[in-house]
């Protein structure tokens, strides 16, 4: 299931004009320590973050325990990698995916609502933050559910009356006013 991590660093992250260094140093430390375990992983910086690809079977929590012990590591996230499609999809396919696209738009409604209440009774950053992340992840989670089911998901089309006038404009009237 899982195949990937984000690797998540620190102090790293302020180090200016030769954060580069830093973060190549980190990765070179990262694969090291994933070389000695079994399976077989690449180690990739791409736009600000590290990440760990796995493309055999490993062991999830030896991983886990070689990747805490490596100096810079603030935290590791496991994820599972979805493809980005590069089209809009329309929500639904399967029962679950609905439900999961619903619930989607249902969160920022909740979200709105959350604001409003810490301006009259401060909440803390933490449930702020959770909450504008959820509808993202309700998404994710859709998607996810169309892949494991093996659903095709339902590109979204232009609307026919934007074509429709294109149409119509080029054809000559028959009607007589």
């Amino acid at each position: 299931m899982v195949r990937s991590f984000l690797i998540k660093y620190a102090e790293i992250g302020v180090k200016g004009k030769n954060r580069y260094i830093f973060e190549d140093k980190l990765t070179s430390h990262i694969h090291h320590s994933l070389k000695r375990l079994d399976g077989d992983f690449s180690v990739i910086k791409e736009s600000g973050r590290i990440y760990a690809h796995a493309s055999s079977e490993f062991d999830y929590d030896e991983v886990v325990s070689a990747l805490q012990c490596v100096f810079g590591i603030a935290g590791i996230c496991p994820m599972v990698q979805i493809e980005d499609n590069g089209y809009f999809i329309l929500p639904g396919g399967t029962p679950v995916a609905a439900q999961l696209q619903f619930a989607r738009t249902v969160a920022p409604r909740a979200e709105r609502r959350l604001w409003t209440l810490h301006k009259q009774d401060a909440l803390p950053e933490i449930i702020l933050q959770f909450i504008n992340r959820l509808s993202d992840l309700f998404f994710v989670m859709a998607r996810y559910e169309m892949q494991q089911q093996n659903w095709t998901e339902e590109k979204w089309q232009s609307f026919a009356y934007k074509r429709k006038s294109a149409i119509s404009s080029s054809q000559p009237r028959t009607d007589k006013q």
